[in-house]
């Protein structure tokens, strides 16, 4: 057979004979029985198999992954010289993340002094993509983050000696970048290291630093709510006639629909939990005297809200609440 495993060929010789055996021209026998060759060895051949990609080995930018890659017979891993070197699969591939995040700087601001020695600042920020999005100072790299804020100095100020300006305007506030916000949702805090520095970058007393106003050192931080608001369905109108409202349930509940505290979701979104509607307008008509039923004050309330009692009451002439009571029936109605 031509090959070992797989699909091959074999081939024989055929030559025309008569029935004496003796060989004649091909021409002397039917071509269509000539039969020279057939397949051969349906045995499977050992196949490469591979696993599954890794992640990418980069957070940002462009880098690669990689994945297994061997020689399998049936069931059974063999050496990867019994596979086809020239089908074997890539092991190794590179991918695109997204854009890696870089220190962008904005100018300097004015100097604080008006005269003698000062310093000046600027915005430091993380941004990442073409559009300059702003993100999270942990997404750049600390090490290599610019300078926020640098000494400067103007024409020295009249009727003070410069040494004393100098020791003044030399301290200066320094801050280091927000930490994250301690909450994953809802309302948190956020820190920063300041410190107030001599001319020299090291640290000094705060009270060196009372001429100029302190940085804030924490401050609140809103991140995503923690729940939202589901509103249930609308209840029924509360009366069947005239003005009246209706009224639904309104519960905080989490990303799996569990319900949780209101206080977790943010309550200037919160629906409203009832809402005004309008029925048919009410109209009571006294079926003995073909007229309304015109409610009078200081009537009981079951006279007010059932009309064959008002119309009993007005024929009787008499409170429901009166001594010597007796039943009076109106018309059957239709």
């Amino acid at each position: 057979c031509s090959k070992s495993c797989g699909t091959g060929t074999r081939r024989r010789r055929a030559v025309c004979v008569n029935s004496f055996r003796e060989v004649l021209d091909d021409s002397k026998c039917n071509h269509q029985e000539k039969l020279t060759e057939q397949r051969c060895s349906d045995v499977q051949c050992p196949q490469w198999k591979t696993g599954d990609w890794s992640d990418c080995l980069v957070t940002c930018g462009k880098g690669h992954k990689h994945r297994q890659t061997w020689c399998q017979f049936g069931e059974t891993r063999v050496n990867d010289r019994d596979c086809n070197p020239e089908t074997k699969p890539i092991s190794v591939q590179t991918c695109q993340q997204q854009e890696c995040a870089s220190w962008q700087v904005g100018p300097w601001g004015q100097c604080t002094a008006a005269c003698g020695a000062g310093y000046q600042m600027r915005a430091v920020k993380c941004v990442v993509g073409a559009y300059g999005a702003v993100v999270d100072d942990s997404e750049c790299n600390a090490a290599t983050r610019p300078t926020d804020t640098q000494d400067c100095e103007t024409a020295a100020c009249p009727g003070i000696p410069e040494t004393k300006q100098i020791v003044h305007s030399k301290t200066q506030w320094r801050f280091g970048s927000w930490t994250p916000c301690s909450a994953t949702c809802g309302k948190g805090t956020r820190m920063r290291y300041v410190s107030c520095r001599d001319d020299q970058g090291s640290v000094a007393d705060e009270s060196a630093c009372s001429h100029l106003p302190k940085p804030s050192a924490t401050e609140v931080c809103t991140v995503t709510p923690c729940g939202q608001w589901k509103a249930m369905e609308w209840s029924s109108c509360s009366v069947s006639c005239g003005q009246g409202k209706a009224m639904r349930q309104v519960v905080c509940v989490d990303f799996l629909g569990l319900t949780v505290e209101q206080n977790e979701c943010d309550p200037e979104d919160i629906p409203s939990a009832e809402q005004e509607c309008s029925m048919s307008p009410c109209h009571y008509v006294n079926n003995d005297y073909g007229r309304p039923i015109h409610y009078l004050p200081n009537v009981d309330q079951r006279v007010r809200s059932n009309p064959t009692l008002a119309i009993l009451n007005r024929n009787s002439g008499r409170s429901l609440g009166s001594s010597g009571n007796q039943w009076r029936i109106g018309p059957w109605g239709s």
